[in-house]
């Protein structure tokens, strides 16, 4: 995965552009929770990102690229 698309996909999440999204996503993806242990399709996961969140707006503080 490219810096650049990773770049895209946090700025999409951060001002709620939900084609961005759609675009980055692939279409069968599982989108999975880790506080929770929960998986949501992608049409699920634009829903609850559909509309301003204040607790969704910040930026990542770090990043690491893992293999696989």
């Amino acid at each position: 995965m490219s810096e650049e698309l990773v770049d895209r996909f946090f700025a999409a999440i951060e001002t709620g552009d939900l084609d961005t999204l759609r675009e980055i996503y692939a279409p069968d993806a599982v989108i999975w929770h880790n506080d929770d242990l929960l998986e949501q399709s992608v049409e699920d996961n634009l829903k609850v990102l559909r509309g301003p969140a204040p607790d969704r707006v910040g930026s990542a503080q770090a990043r690491e690229a893992l293999s696989g």
